[in-house]
């Protein structure tokens, strides 16, 4: 365990908890940078205290991430940098847990940058409310933060914009924790016994294409289709909606089985992302 023990043993709905959402440039940690942050301190389902901070990313944005964030170039020039918004935000975060949704994706962008601080925040506890909600909820279409939102009725808020994100993911947060209970699972040391945080992928260039697809896949909620060839290899077209990636599998609840499977990356022999807002691509489904 880490440095957080002492918050091991209290209840979950009584741990200090922080929600963190980021806006960047891109999906690579390597390249890209932050340029939003968004957090809040949530404990017993009540929103305590609230963080936000545009930041300076120091490289031009591409329209297309520009049309999801809706945050332009020219918003952002005058903003200020990381190194100079961090120590506030770490300030922020504290000794608190750590959650947000897909939370290996920010954890990703924000370590190094905290590590110059002293910080190394993979030693904090860390929960992952995309992950939480495949296993704690299973066999939902889309596991995508607005998709969860609008199923379970969460306050409505701007989706992609970091602070309402963060919103969002605090009530989630709450919901998955009711979830827990109704499993026997009442305290963050059973919680990530049974269900500890999938981590963070290696770095996205040293990625496959394959592996680069899955990683989009998880990060933003989306399915795949993939031809997949089994052991007696006869080739199926199946739906997956992947949640952890490892150096030689996929983890993934497989829409044809209706189960939670594992597939084997180099069985995949063609595989292509499905949008879950497209009506055509829910279609597709082959179950």
């Amino acid at each position: 365990m880490n440095q957080l023990g002492p918050l091991y043993s209290l209840p979950l709905k009584e741990l200090p908890i922080v929600i963190v959402d980021l806006e960047t440039t891109g999906l690579r940690p390597q390249i890209d940078a932050i340029c939003e942050i968004g957090a809040v301190r949530f404990r017993g389902g009540l929103l305590e205290e609230q963080f936000t901070t545009l930041v300076n990313p120091q490289r031009t944005i591409d329209e297309e991430v520009v049309k999801i964030h809706k945050l332009t170039n020219e918003m952002l020039d005058h903003a200020p940098l990381l190194d100079e918004v961090l120590p506030d935000f770490l300030s922020f975060i504290d000794s608190s847990v750590i959650a947000g949704h897909n939370a290996g994706f920010d954890i990703s962008f924000l370590a190094p940058a905290a590590l110059n601080w002293g910080l190394d925040l993979y030693r904090s506890s860390i929960l992952d409310t995309a992950y939480l909600s495949r296993k704690l909820i299973p066999k939902l279409e889309s596991y995508a933060l607005s998709n969860l939102a609008k199923t379970f009725t969460l306050p409505e808020t701007r989706f992609h914009r970091a602070l309402e994100d963060a919103i969002t993911t605090g009530h989630l947060l709450e919901l998955l924790f009711t979830k827990a209970e109704e499993q026997g699972i009442h305290t963050l040391a059973q919680l990530e016994a049974i269900y500890p945080f999938p981590g963070t992928p290696r770095p996205y260039s040293d990625l496959s294409p394959l592996e680069q697809t899955i990683w989009k896949a998880i990060t933003h909620g989306f399915d795949i289709e993939i031809a997949y060839r089994n052991r007696k290899q006869e080739v199926s077209i199946r739906r997956i909606t992947p949640d952890r990636l490892s150096t030689t599998k996929v983890h993934a609840h497989c829409h044809l089985r209706d189960e939670q499977r594992v597939f084997l990356t180099d069985r995949i022999e063609k595989y292509k992302l499905l949008d879950p807002t497209s009506e055509a691509n829910k279609s597709s489904d082959p179950s």
